[in-house]
């Protein structure tokens, strides 16, 4: 994780998730597990409404499927790391491929999971990046 390049002020308020997700089963476990920690999310289901979602809801986490519809992962990563609003996000991949991983780092991608997530993992990565978010 670059935490050199992340926000420098300390954040006062939980982070915001964006959960990047085409199955609908999926985008629900991880949302009700973002909302047992307290953490607002927004779920897009393909790449291109989650440039978008990304646009509106200015997320501090993307977890994002890399199997997408529309545009895969990979692209919709490259695009965050270009904008200015989402450049220092932290973006967590999250794919049944566990050999995307290489290809995902190369992409601006800071984390990759492989499915089915460790909830308790992925819970330590998240409450681990808000405490570094508060300072």
């Amino acid at each position: 994780m670059a935490s050199d390049e992340r926000q420098s002020e300390p954040l006062n308020r939980p982070p915001r998730v964006l959960v990047v997700e085409d199955d609908p089963e999926s985008a629900l476990s991880l949302t009700e597990l973002l909302g047992c920690l307290g953490l607002e999310s927004a779920v897009a289901r393909n790449g291109e409404e989650a440039l978008w979602k990304a646009c509106e809801f200015l997320p501090d986490v993307v977890l994002l499927d890399l199997g997408l519809p529309v545009r895969d992962g990979y692209e919709v990563a490259r695009i965050l790391r270009q904008n200015p609003n989402s450049s220092t996000a932290l973006i967590i991949a999250v794919t049944g491929q566990p050999e995307d991983g290489e290809r995902a780092y190369q992409m601006g991608i800071d984390i990759h999971l492989a499915k089915p997530v460790d909830a308790g993992i992925l819970m330590s990565i998240l409450l681990d990046y808000q405490r570094e978010l508060s300072g």
